[in-house]
């Protein structure tokens, strides 16, 4: 192989590669659709069911800190 089809084959094959990239890059970026608004609405429904059950003494109160937390964690972006 010449110096002259060297340079274009290394060209192609960066293109080639840097649009890979690109495509895998966007894909993981739009399969990951998150519901920030919906987990903050969730986090601030559970919390209120959180201080009622505490206030009038509901005896499986921790069942609502699953929910809590969740969505909680889902509304910050950390999960």
């Amino acid at each position: 192989m010449n110096n002259k089809n060297f340079f274009v084959f290394k060209i192609a094959s960066f293109v080639l590669y840097s649009r890979t990239i690109t495509f895998v890059k966007n894909k993981t970026m739009a399969e990951g659709t998150k519901n920030k608004g919906l987990m903050w609405i969730i986090f601030f429904l559970s919390t209120f069911a959180f201080a009622f059950a505490w206030f009038v003494h509901w005896e499986w109160l921790t069942l609502i800190l699953p929910f809590l937390c969740t969505s909680f964690v889902k509304a910050m972006d950390i999960m």
